[in-house]
């Protein structure tokens, strides 16, 4: 199989103006409009602050208020269940379903709800590998060795948390490695990871000898501006390895005493291909 790019998970809010905005029907009308016309599920709760919901297949899942479930007579509340509008999040197999839809362009997408003031909370990029273009073997023993850095936008070195974990079945067989690159309650944050181990963990056949994950998750400002970026012109190859790029690096050791300085390593050239570091806002 050919490596692919991808989008594995999308959230945003779209505000709103009044309740009559908020009623179920409304909210599924709304939903046609974006062009997720799907057959939605309405659930008994909301999430998140929210008091409804709908779902499909609890892949695209969609949190709005509706007056009628507000016990309150608090002005305030009323205000901030109103300022809390319609939020949507899409899973990597929400993102799919969108993928099969007749239009599901994501950059008409993408400028439909910046048209309408969305704010977009969540976005995750992918690259699949299924050619095996970074051994994992090599990535343990570049943070063994102190062998990776993170920089600032002014070039210094900042300190990034790095944390591996790798879970085993009964029968002492490992489900894969995951490598963690910055916590998951910042803004950036990157996982590589065994996807062919982690979905045969689920008990779903995979037909490829190798399939490997590199996923960013963005959130907030960065995710906003990977978005209007990707909007504007710039192609999803180019944005995500040059996002990779910007947020770590690499390197083989050298005798400077600052490790910015220390060449990257040859693997790591070959894998970003060239591509030039983006610092998202």
């Amino acid at each position: 199989m050919e490596n692919s790019y991808l989008f594995d998970w999308l959230s945003f809010t779209v505000p709103v103006r009044n309740f009559n905005d908020l009623t179920v029907r409304s909210v599924r009308s709304f939903l046609k409009e974006l062009g997720l016309d799907f057959n939605f599920d309405t659930r008994e709760k909301g999430a998140y602050g929210y008091t409804n919901s709908l779902s499909y297949a609890n892949a695209i899942n969609v949190l709005y208020n509706d007056l009628e479930s507000l016990v309150t007579n608090s002005e305030d509340r009323l205000k901030q269940a109103l300022d809390m509008g319609i939020h949507v999040e899409m899973t990597g197999q929400g993102c799919r379903y969108f993928e099969g839809l007749e239009n599901n362009d994501w950059i008409e997408f993408f400028n439909l709800l910046r048209s309408l003031g969305a704010k977009f909370k969540r976005l995750d990029i992918a690259l699949d590998d299924y050619n095996k273009m970074i051994k994992f073997s090599t990535v343990k023993e570049k943070i063994r060795s102190g062998e990776v850095v993170s920089l600032s936008r002014k070039r210094d070195v900042i300190e990034t948390k790095i944390t591996q974990k790798e879970e085993f079945n009964n029968k002492g067989d490992s489900k894969g490695l995951t490598v963690y690159f910055g916590t998951r309650a910042s803004n950036i944050y990157i996982r590589f990871y065994d996807k062919k181990k982690e979905q045969e963990g689920k008990g779903i056949k995979v037909d490829v000898s190798s399939w490997q994950r590199y996923e960013i998750v963005l959130r907030n400002e960065k995710a906003t501006d990977f978005i209007e970026r990707f909007c504007e012109g710039e192609t999803f190859d180019t944005l995500y390895l040059g996002v990779l790029s910007g947020a770590i690096r690499f390197i083989d050791k050298g005798t400077d005493s600052n490790k910015a300085r220390w060449e990257t390593s040859p693997f790591w050239i070959e894998f970003l291909r060239g591509a030039e570091a983006i610092k998202l806002k």
